[in-house]
């Protein structure tokens, strides 16, 4: 109830604002409202599996983007099935295995997409 500064109240109900079409958001735009904004997706591909693990535990992601040791420049992509298939059933010390020997490196392997795609375009 709102009352008036005449002393009488009125009834109403606030208007919802309409929902978002999902096809409109963008990269950025679902970025701004997600947990994971301030998360530090990159790792080194020298640094060790153990490393990459504890982080992803840790803030509770499933991928991270490899860099060129020494850069920033993205060469690769470590995941939980890389770990799964590549050190675990292999039963591979993790603390002694370099990213570089297990993640998906290259290129022509990666699909990126930029913070204006559309949502749609980035599944």
């Amino acid at each position: 109830r709102a009352d008036s500064a005449f002393g009488s109240s009125l009834d109403f109900q606030p208007i919802p604002d309409p929902p978002l079409n999902p096809l409109f958001e963008t990269a950025q735009s679902a970025l701004e409202k997600s947990c994971y904004l301030k998360i530090n997706w990159k790792i080194s591909e020298d640094s060790t599996v153990s490393d990459a693990v504890k982080y992803m535990v840790a803030h509770d992601i499933g991928a991270m983007a490899v860099t060129e040791a020494g850069t920033d420049v993205v060469c690769g992509v470590l995941s939980e099935r890389d770990y799964l298939t590549k050190v675990a059933f292999l039963k591979r010390d993790p603390s002694q295995t370099k990213i570089s020997e297990v993640c998906t490196m290259g290129r022509a392997n990666l699909v990126t997409v930029t913070r204006g795609n559309p949502i749609d375009r980035c599944m």
